[in-house]
C-alpha cells in the first residue's frame, strides 16, 4: 500500500499523512481511534512508539493475573517468590525474579 492509498483510506490527504510522519502534525483523537479499530493497531504501540508490541495475553495468563491482583499481598509476594524459584531451577524459561 502506497502513502496515498493509505492516505485515501483513512479520509485524509497525503500531504497532512507527511505532516504526520514528519511530526509538523498530530493527528487527532479520532483519527488516532479509527486507526486502531481499522488496522487492529495496538494503542500502547501507536501512542508511545514501541517497536515491539506485547502480545496477547493467553486466557491461561489473564486467569493468573487476575489471580494474583485479587490475592493479599502477603500471598502476592509468595507467588513473586516462587516464580523466582521456578525460573531459578529451570521449570520456566521466561520468568524473571521479580524481588
Amino acid at each position: 500500500m502506497t502513502q496515498g492509498d493509505f492516505a485515501k483510506k483513512v479520509g485524509i490527504g497525503r500531504a497532512t499523512l507527511i505532516r504526520y510522519e514528519r511530526g509538523d502534525n498530530e493527528p487527532s483523537a479520532s483519527f488516532l481511534q479509527q486507526l486502531i479499530k481499522d488496522f487492529g493497531v495496538d494503542p500502547q504501540w501507536l501512542l508511545m512508539g514501541d517497536e515491539s508490541p506485547k502480545p496477547e495475553l493467553t486466557s491461561m495468563e489473564a486467569a493468573l493475573l487476575d489471580n494474583y491482583r485479587h490475592c493479599p499481598e502477603s500471598a502476592q509476594r509468595n507467588l513473586e517468590q516462587t516464580s523466582a524459584l521456578l525460573a531459578q531451577r529451570g521449570g520456566c524459561k521466561e520468568l524473571k525474579d521479580a524481588g
